[in-house]
């Protein structure tokens, strides 16, 4: 039986052609996760780099929608905001099939002319969404802001913290989660708890540090039974998350260490260990 994201997958890359038109059937696809609600919530997110492409924004938007959802139930939205949240996710990008196929497919560094084609992106995708009834005004405003940042410092319109709604913050977090986990032909995708701690550092600056703290709850930095290597040139299993997610609880044949203690302070984790090291 095909699963709940892989429907939606596909529900998108057939409506592809007909975003020009203004065809796209909007009202199917929120049937569509309402129907697969609960599925979608306890889907288990696997990041592949065998994809086309031409595949990847649809790949992003459908693993978005998941993340979405999840971030939103887990702050307590109805089931209708958290479809919303949801919509959010995979729509968010929607402004990019308005961008010629030579620019936001390329795999070649970006001139600055091309960046700034990019960047009209979001908004090319909440004047489209603005056609559809479908669409909560709550969806399209996170659309719209999910390139901002908390500092004004992003696009399109350099708004700050106290301007951007808070299902547009989460779409920031999810976007640049997902976005960076994947491998591009001009950068490698990030482990886990590399972009993690690249998304806390921009915590201090861009991003919300309290919805980043929720994410966590379901995207631990290190999951538990990963190997890590510590400072002191041992291996050690993640037992724990602990109180700190980025010093967790870990244990090997010497023993068990909380990272967190402060009589282990010194001690840190230098790489995860692949399991054919």
């Amino acid at each position: 039986m095909e699963s709940a994201l892989n429907k939606i997958f596909h529900w998108y890359k057939s409506e592809k052609d007909n975003l020009k038109e203004k065809k796209c059937d909007i009202k199917f696809v929120k049937e569509l996760i309402f129907k697969n609600y609960d599925e979608l919530l306890n889907t288990t997110l696997i990041y592949k780099d065998n994809f086309e492409l031409k595949d990847y924004l649809i790949i992003h938007s459908s693993y978005s929608c998941v993340i979405m959802m999840k971030l939103a139930k887990m702050y307590g939205f109805s089931k209708e905001e958290t479809i919303n949240s949801g919509i959010a996710g995979l729509l968010h990008d929607i402004g990019m099939f308005f961008i010629p196929d030579e620019i936001y497919l390329s795999e070649k560094k970006l001139t600055e002319e091309e960046l700034e084609i990019i960047r009209k992106h979001p908004e090319e995708g909440m004047l489209y969404l603005l056609n559809f009834s479908d669409i909560s005004s709550k969806t399209i405003s996170a659309v719209y802001e999910h390139h901002e940042r908390l500092d004004g410092t992003g696009y399109p319109r350099k708004i700050k913290d106290g301007e951007i709604s808070f299902m547009g913050k989460m779409l920031q977090i999810t976007d640049v989660y997902d976005a960076l986990s994947r491998r591009r032909e001009y950068r490698k995708g990030y482990f886990a708890h590399e972009l993690l701690k690249r998304l806390a550092f921009l915590t201090k600056t861009s991003l919300n540090g309290d919805i980043l703290k929720k994410f966590l709850e379901f995207f631990p930095v290190y999951p538990i039974g990963k190997k890590v290597l510590l400072s002191n040139n041992e291996t050690y299993e993640i037992i724990d998350r602990g109180t700190n997610p980025f010093r967790p609880v870990v244990e090997n044949s010497n023993g068990r260490i909380d990272l967190n203690d402060q009589g282990f302070w010194s001690m840190y984790i230098v790489k995860v260990v692949n399991s054919q090291e």
